[in-house]
């Protein structure tokens, strides 16, 4: 979060080889591909998955599992294979227990997935139990990776009362930090509140 992404995998790698219990390495690995996965670096991002989920198999540990399995169908919607995305949400469904640490990553991949259907306001749908969920929780960190498209969907269907509720989420959240990345989510969702796009 605070923008220094190769000293991140470099201590999730390094931790991955220290003594510790055994949903330690996996969870690990999912921290290396969701850091991987922000920086853009897809591929690697999904052979860190398949690493963490092997791991997570053979240590008989689902915690953590939604996040590899929301990446999945994350960036198989954004690079058009639709059929791998429907794969995974279907394997999480299996897979991911409910009130899983790390749900809503995948709460936000089946948003995705609806709207890349073509079906915007069921996307929507699927998004505003979390950011109520954040708002309950005072856990505004919840909604920094769906924010955007929370915040897009609100403003293009006209649901400023969630669109707000993100936009303030993450104002509460970008006034306890100097992270670049939680600032550059602030800006880019208070860009749809904030511009007329009619």
């Amino acid at each position: 979060s605070l923008g220094r992404g190769d000293e991140a995998l470099h201590m999730l790698r390094a931790a991955q080889d220290a003594p510790g219990p055994r949903w330690t390495k996996p969870l690990l690995q999912f921290g290396a591909a969701v850091t991987l996965y922000r920086r853009g670096e897809w591929d690697d991002a999904l052979a860190e998955v398949a690493a963490g989920l092997t791991s997570a198999d053979e240590y008989g540990v689902k915690l953590g599992t939604a996040w590899p399995h929301a990446l999945h169908v994350i960036i198989s919607t954004a690079r058009g294979d639709h059929d791998s995305a429907r794969s995974w949400l279907d394997r999480a469904r299996v897979e991911v227990p409910p009130n899983s640490l790390g749900i809503e990553w995948l709460m936000h991949a089946s948003a995705i997935v609806a709207e890349a259907r073509g079906d915007p306001r069921g996307a929507l749908d699927l998004l505003r139990p979390v950011v109520d969920i954040a708002l309950t929780l005072d856990a505004p960190a919840v909604l920094m990776n769906l924010s955007p498209d929370a915040a897009r969907l609100s403003a293009s269907l006209g649901d400023r009362g969630t669109l707000t509720m993100v936009v303030d989420n993450l104002a509460a959240l970008a006034s306890k930090t100097r992270s670049p990345v939680v600032h550059g989510f602030h800006d880019w969702v208070a860009g749809w509140r904030d511009t007329d796009f009619a």
